[in-house]
């Protein structure tokens, strides 16, 4: 009776602690698997926040570049095309 005794807490423990490890390791695995996708998203909005700066920055900067060719071409023209 006391073998069978010692074998239920046996058990009873093992699978407590069987439990409470799975559960520690459930928990940290969901932790850094949300902070692994929030860390994602947000290297993956700061890429495109500057994707479409530099973007808007050449465009800009190849629309006045543009804008003052034709303009020194016209004020060329002007005077000695004719």
């Amino acid at each position: 009776m006391y073998y069978h005794y010692y074998l239920y807490f046996y058990y009873y423990y093992y699978y407590y602690y069987y439990y409470y490890y799975y559960y520690y390791y459930y928990y940290y695995y969901y932790y850094y698997y949300y902070y692994f996708y929030y860390y994602y998203y947000y290297f993956y909005y700061y890429y495109y926040y500057y994707y479409y700066y530099y973007y808007y920055y050449y465009y800009y900067y190849y629309y006045y570049y543009y804008y003052y060719y034709f303009y020194y071409y016209y004020y060329y023209c002007y005077y000695f095309c004719y």
